[in-house]
């Protein structure tokens, strides 16, 4: 059976997982204020939201989006530009221009915004934070800069961005001066942004400096977009252009070099990579980014795969990543900020239910997002402060049972086991995903049923000592206890039959 047992590291997150809060900085503060009068800053975050992190089992908070900002995409995009006016008006009916505040992917230097306090409240916060037990966790966007950030009007810092060939003509590829927008392979340009030139020694000495700075300032990093600094995926986008302007393909890739930089900074440094796997890149992107240094990457995989589960499939992909060692490298999530909120894109509550429960019980980081826990179905606009209030109260309940869970050692430091219900004469087993975690004697078997048909079958517990009589599991979310005979859940299994959509877990 596919199975992981962890390992020991130097970092601060532990082998089986650990649960990453993201909370967006400005737009947080900005709802503290609204309640409780009096939030200026970082510095007066109140105890009662660290008690919230701790009840929730939160062992890092990413707390996205601190960095300065500039004015540029204020004033002539994200306040004026159609489709943005559009998203605005569906997801916040009645916003107003003070709402908008600005996008933190475009990034005008890496000091800490002066409306959360500055690099000082960061450092105190981080301190409040380690005195509860929870790590910090921070973003750092390497493949663009804001239009008007610092280095964008430094003369002598031109060479860190890609300009127009001579023979190229203009476009709204590039801007004034003509140089690129940032952009990917399959979208762009962004005006707000300039691209930075990941084949120049010059951009790669710069980025390596900011990271060594941030590798000071936090316990670990989400890497926005990382895979565009792979030297294949710049290849592709950016390849004849740098070359028309003199620069060649680096020998060595950017996070090979960097990553053991920041361990000398930060040997305990945590990073995360976001990456989407485009299938024209063999082996594939997030698999490179381990490779090359990074401790986890998103798993999207699994979260497009949850939505209209094919069984096999879903089994077998989670079987494989344990087999090969990824699953714990993986985040995974049914939320965050860059996705639809979950209650959304499941479509329904109970759905939603069962993808947490089987992303969040798997070994591996769990990426929770604000709002998460209280069933909150509208999205926050990445520019804007606040979002329209509506959330699930049901969801709350599955929270407060789940959080504590994943956040024990039984599924931060046990070994993990898939398992395969057998049938019984419904022969409905299949539908069923199953795995078990272990730790010094406490025990916990996680069972889903992600289908709309009801489904039954039973799960071996071999831990359990052979003998005679009874013996105690207790699920998980109803706090029920059953008595079973020992022997027939050891030998034949434990018997589980499953509502659609449903889960359990118990503990035995």
């Amino acid at each position: 059976m596919p199975r992981y047992a962890p390992r020991q590291s130097t970092k601060p997150v532990p082998a089986g997982g650990i649960t990453i809060y993201e909370v967006p900085a400005r737009p947080w503060l900005y709802d503290l204020n609204q309640k409780h009068g009096s939030i200026k800053s970082l510095d007066d975050v109140p105890q009662s939201e660290l008690d919230y992190f701790v009840k929730h089992g939160v062992g890092m908070l990413w707390l996205q989006g601190v960095w300065s900002l500039g004015t540029w995409a204020l004033d002539n995009v994200d306040r004026v530009e159609p489709n943005r006016i559009k998203s605005y008006n569906e997801h916040l009916p009645g916003w107003t221009q003070d709402d908008v505040i600005g996008s933190p992917y475009a990034i005008k230097e890496y000091n800490v915004n002066p409306e959360l306090g500055g690099n000082e409240a960061l450092q105190r916060f981080r301190q409040r934070l380690a005195g509860v037990g929870i790590k910090l966790m921070l973003d750092f966007v390497p493949n663009h800069v804001a239009v008007d950030a610092v280095v964008a009007s430094d003369p002598s810092k031109q060479d860190l961005f890609i300009h127009r060939p001579n023979n190229a003509p203009p476009s709204d590829k590039w801007d004034a001066s003509g140089r690129a927008h940032g952009a990917d392979l399959y979208s762009g340009n962004w005006v707000d942004t300039l691209q930075l030139n990941h084949w120049s020694p010059v951009t790669r000495k710069h980025l390596q400096d900011e990271l060594k700075k941030l590798a000071t300032m936090a316990d670990g990093l989400r890497v926005d977009m990382a895979m565009l600094l792979v030297n294949d995926v710049v290849e592709k986008a950016w390849g004849d252009v740098l070359r028309a302007n003199g620069f060649q393909r680096p020998s060595t890739e950017f996070w090979e070099e960097t990553i053991p930089l920041l361990e000398q900074v930060n040997p305990s440094f945590y990073l995360i990579a976001e990456v989407y796997d485009w299938t024209d890149f063999n082996p594939l992107l997030d698999v490179r980014l381990q490779r090359m240094g990074f401790d986890a990457t998103y798993d999207k995989k699994l979260y497009d795969s949850l939505k209209k589960p094919h069984l096999d499939n879903l089994r077998g992909y989670i079987g494989n990543e344990a087999r090969e060692g990824r699953l714990p490298k993986q985040v995974h999530f049914v939320e965050n900020h860059d996705e639809t909120r979950a209650l959304r894109h499941f479509e329904s509550q109970q759905l939603a239910d069962v993808a947490a429960v089987t992303s969040l019980t798997l070994p591996g980081p769990r990426l929770t997002w604000w709002g998460q826990y209280e069933g909150q179905k509208a999205k926050l606009v990445v520019q804007l402060r606040r979002y329209r209030f509506d959330p699930t109260e049901d969801v709350v309940k599955i929270y407060d049972k789940l959080g504590p869970l994943i956040a024990s050692r039984l599924f931060t430091e046990g070994t993990w086991t898939q398992l395969f219900p057998v049938a019984e004469s419904s022969n409905t087993a299949w539908r069923m995903l199953a795995w078990k975690w272990v730790f010094n004697g406490e025990r916990a078997v996680v069972i889903v049923n992600p289908t709309e048909q009801w489904a039954d079958g039973r799960v071996t517990l071999s831990e359990v000592p052979d003998q005679t009589g009874s013996w105690t599991v207790e699920e998980v979310f109803s706090g029920e206890k059953y008595q079973r005979d020992a022997k027939e859940i050891r030998s034949r299994g434990l018997h589980v039959a499953l509502k659609p959509w449903g889960y359990q877990i118990f503990r035995y």
